[in-house]
Protein backbone atom coordinates (compact mmCIF):
# COMPACT_ATOMS: atom_id res chain seq x y z
CA UNK A 1 0.00 0.00 0.00
CA UNK A 2 1.62 3.48 -0.49
CA UNK A 3 1.86 5.63 2.16
CA UNK A 4 -0.02 8.26 0.83
CA UNK A 5 -2.78 5.82 0.42
CA UNK A 6 -2.55 5.11 3.87
CA UNK A 7 -2.16 8.77 5.02
CA UNK A 8 -5.44 10.12 2.89
CA UNK A 9 -7.64 7.32 4.25
CA UNK A 10 -6.62 8.74 7.60
CA UNK A 11 -7.57 11.76 6.41
CA UNK A 12 -10.99 11.04 5.23
CA UNK A 13 -12.11 9.03 8.21
CA UNK A 14 -11.09 12.51 9.99
CA UNK A 15 -13.87 14.24 6.97
CA UNK A 16 -10.67 16.65 5.48
CA UNK A 17 -9.99 16.06 2.05
CA UNK A 18 -7.29 14.21 0.37
CA UNK A 19 -3.55 15.53 -0.24
CA UNK A 20 -1.53 15.36 -2.83
CA UNK A 21 1.72 15.29 -1.28
CA UNK A 22 2.28 14.65 2.39
CA UNK A 23 4.45 18.27 2.61
CA UNK A 24 0.71 19.85 2.52
CA UNK A 25 0.52 21.82 5.79
CA UNK A 26 -2.81 23.02 5.67
CA UNK A 27 -4.41 19.50 6.87
CA UNK A 28 -4.05 17.28 9.49
CA UNK A 29 -0.90 15.82 8.15
CA UNK A 30 1.97 16.69 10.37
CA UNK A 31 -0.19 15.67 13.39
CA UNK A 32 -0.91 11.92 11.53
CA UNK A 33 2.62 11.26 10.52
CA UNK A 34 3.99 11.13 13.79
CA UNK A 35 1.39 8.69 14.81
CA UNK A 36 2.18 6.30 11.76
CA UNK A 37 5.61 6.32 12.87
CA UNK A 38 4.68 5.30 16.29
CA UNK A 39 2.68 2.43 15.74
CA UNK A 40 4.86 1.62 13.09
CA UNK A 41 7.39 0.98 15.94
CA UNK A 42 5.45 -0.28 18.44
CA UNK A 43 3.81 -3.07 15.88
CA UNK A 44 7.63 -3.97 15.09
CA UNK A 45 8.95 -3.80 18.24
CA UNK A 46 6.94 -6.98 19.26
CA UNK A 47 8.62 -9.22 16.82
CA UNK A 48 6.51 -10.96 14.32
CA UNK A 49 7.26 -13.53 11.92
CA UNK A 50 8.11 -11.02 9.35
CA UNK A 51 11.13 -9.01 11.10
CA UNK A 52 12.22 -11.76 13.85
CA UNK A 53 14.77 -13.89 12.32
CA UNK A 54 17.76 -16.79 13.89
CA UNK A 55 21.02 -15.08 13.28
CA UNK A 56 24.56 -15.90 13.75
CA UNK A 57 27.20 -12.79 14.74
CA UNK A 58 30.67 -12.41 14.21
CA UNK A 59 32.20 -10.73 17.38
CA UNK A 60 34.03 -7.35 15.98
CA UNK A 61 37.61 -7.31 17.31
CA UNK A 62 37.23 -3.40 17.22
CA UNK A 63 34.62 -2.60 19.23
CA UNK A 64 34.69 -6.12 20.92
CA UNK A 65 30.80 -6.36 20.23
CA UNK A 66 28.49 -7.97 17.85
CA UNK A 67 27.98 -5.86 14.97
CA UNK A 68 23.83 -6.83 14.87
CA UNK A 69 23.30 -3.41 12.40
CA UNK A 70 21.24 -0.38 12.43
CA UNK A 71 18.41 -1.82 11.84
CA UNK A 72 18.08 -4.11 14.72
CA UNK A 73 15.55 -3.43 17.70
CA UNK A 74 16.12 -6.26 20.08
CA UNK A 75 18.37 -9.20 20.28
CA UNK A 76 17.82 -12.37 22.02
CA UNK A 77 21.00 -14.18 22.20
CA UNK A 78 20.82 -18.33 22.31
CA UNK A 79 24.58 -18.29 23.05
CA UNK A 80 24.99 -18.06 26.97
CA UNK A 81 26.38 -14.17 27.50
CA UNK A 82 24.76 -11.36 28.48
CA UNK A 83 25.09 -7.56 27.03
CA UNK A 84 23.02 -4.82 25.76
CA UNK A 85 21.88 -3.30 22.40
CA UNK A 86 23.29 -0.19 21.52
CA UNK A 87 21.50 2.73 19.35
CA UNK A 88 24.06 1.90 16.11
CA UNK A 89 23.11 -2.04 16.61
CA UNK A 90 26.05 -3.36 18.57
CA UNK A 91 25.51 -6.29 20.93
CA UNK A 92 28.17 -4.76 23.83
CA UNK A 93 28.71 -7.90 25.93
CA UNK A 94 28.99 -6.89 29.95
CA UNK A 95 32.42 -6.98 30.97
CA UNK A 96 31.35 -8.23 34.50
CA UNK A 97 29.34 -10.92 33.03
CA UNK A 98 30.36 -14.27 35.41
CA UNK A 99 33.84 -14.73 34.61
CA UNK A 100 34.21 -13.83 31.06
CA UNK A 101 37.11 -11.50 29.80
CA UNK A 102 36.74 -9.87 26.22
CA UNK A 103 39.82 -11.94 25.09
CA UNK A 104 37.31 -14.67 26.21
CA UNK A 105 34.61 -13.91 24.52
CA UNK A 106 33.01 -15.92 21.96
CA UNK A 107 34.09 -15.45 18.01
CA UNK A 108 30.58 -15.79 17.08
CA UNK A 109 26.99 -15.98 18.80
CA UNK A 110 23.41 -16.30 17.49
CA UNK A 111 20.25 -15.17 18.94
CA UNK A 112 17.20 -13.91 17.56
CA UNK A 113 17.15 -10.52 16.04
CA UNK A 114 14.69 -8.22 15.82
CA UNK A 115 14.56 -5.60 12.94
CA UNK A 116 13.47 -2.35 12.23
CA UNK A 117 11.40 -2.30 8.31
CA UNK A 118 10.10 0.89 6.60
CA UNK A 119 6.79 1.33 5.56
CA UNK A 120 6.90 -0.06 2.05
CA UNK A 121 8.76 -3.51 3.84
CA UNK A 122 6.02 -4.14 6.18
CA UNK A 123 3.12 -6.99 4.75
CA UNK A 124 -0.44 -5.84 3.68
CA UNK A 125 -1.94 -6.50 6.95
CA UNK A 126 0.48 -4.93 9.52
CA UNK A 127 0.29 -1.49 6.74
CA UNK A 128 -3.35 -2.02 7.59
CA UNK A 129 -3.27 -2.90 11.33
CA UNK A 130 -0.92 0.52 11.28
CA UNK A 131 -3.37 2.68 9.32
CA UNK A 132 -6.59 2.00 11.27
CA UNK A 133 -4.34 1.79 14.57
CA UNK A 134 -3.50 5.78 13.81
CA UNK A 135 -7.24 6.50 12.49
CA UNK A 136 -8.36 5.36 15.58
CA UNK A 137 -6.52 7.78 17.54
CA UNK A 138 -7.08 10.26 15.47
CA UNK A 139 -10.83 9.73 15.48
CA UNK A 140 -11.14 9.34 19.37
CA UNK A 141 -9.11 13.24 19.89
CA UNK A 142 -11.73 14.64 17.46
CA UNK A 143 -14.69 13.38 17.90
CA UNK A 144 -14.27 11.10 21.25
CA UNK A 145 -14.27 7.48 21.85
CA UNK A 146 -17.68 6.40 21.68
CA UNK A 147 -17.88 8.36 18.55
CA UNK A 148 -19.22 6.12 15.15
CA UNK A 149 -15.78 7.40 13.40
CA UNK A 150 -14.25 5.60 16.04
CA UNK A 151 -15.56 2.96 16.76
CA UNK A 152 -15.57 2.00 12.95
CA UNK A 153 -11.99 2.51 12.88
CA UNK A 154 -11.32 -0.21 15.99
CA UNK A 155 -13.82 -2.72 14.63
CA UNK A 156 -10.91 -2.42 11.38
CA UNK A 157 -7.81 -2.97 14.03
CA UNK A 158 -9.68 -5.57 15.65
CA UNK A 159 -10.75 -7.51 12.52
CA UNK A 160 -6.92 -7.94 11.62
CA UNK A 161 -5.24 -8.60 15.13
CA UNK A 162 -6.43 -12.47 14.60
CA UNK A 163 -5.50 -12.90 11.32
CA UNK A 164 -1.91 -11.18 12.18
CA UNK A 165 -1.51 -13.50 15.29
CA UNK A 166 -2.79 -16.66 12.94
CA UNK A 167 -0.05 -15.70 10.38
CA UNK A 168 2.35 -15.50 13.22
CA UNK A 169 1.95 -19.06 14.61
CA UNK A 170 1.88 -20.53 11.36
CA UNK A 171 5.00 -19.22 10.78
CA UNK A 172 6.37 -20.19 13.89
CA UNK A 173 5.07 -23.93 13.67
CA UNK A 174 6.96 -23.78 10.12
CA UNK A 175 9.97 -22.49 12.55
CA UNK A 176 9.76 -25.45 14.80
CA UNK A 177 9.10 -28.42 12.28
CA UNK A 178 11.80 -26.64 10.64
CA UNK A 179 14.34 -26.39 13.26
CA UNK A 180 17.06 -29.02 11.70
CA UNK A 181 16.95 -26.86 8.99
CA UNK A 182 18.30 -24.33 11.24
CA UNK A 183 20.66 -26.42 13.13
CA UNK A 184 22.66 -26.44 9.31
CA UNK A 185 22.66 -23.02 8.67
CA UNK A 186 20.18 -22.96 5.80
CA UNK A 187 17.87 -20.36 7.94
CA UNK A 188 20.27 -18.85 9.91
CA UNK A 189 20.62 -14.87 8.63
CA UNK A 190 23.86 -13.17 8.85
CA UNK A 191 24.43 -9.56 8.80
CA UNK A 192 26.98 -8.83 5.81
CA UNK A 193 27.67 -4.92 6.79
CA UNK A 194 24.77 -3.48 5.24
CA UNK A 195 21.99 -6.22 5.14
CA UNK A 196 21.20 -9.19 6.07
CA UNK A 197 21.39 -12.24 3.84
CA UNK A 198 20.57 -16.00 4.35
CA UNK A 199 23.62 -18.43 5.00
CA UNK A 200 24.29 -21.74 3.16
Amino acid sequence: MDFLVAVNTVLNRLGEDSVASLDESNSSVPTVLPLFEMYREQLLQQGWYFNKFQIEVPKDIVSNGYNLGPQALAFEPTTPVKGVLSRGGQYLVDPHWGSIQHRDMPDKITGWVTTDMNWEELPVLAQQWVLWSVAADMCTQRFGDQSAQTQFCLSKVQQLEPQMHLDHARSKQYRLTSHRAFACGGDILEFNGSNYVFRG
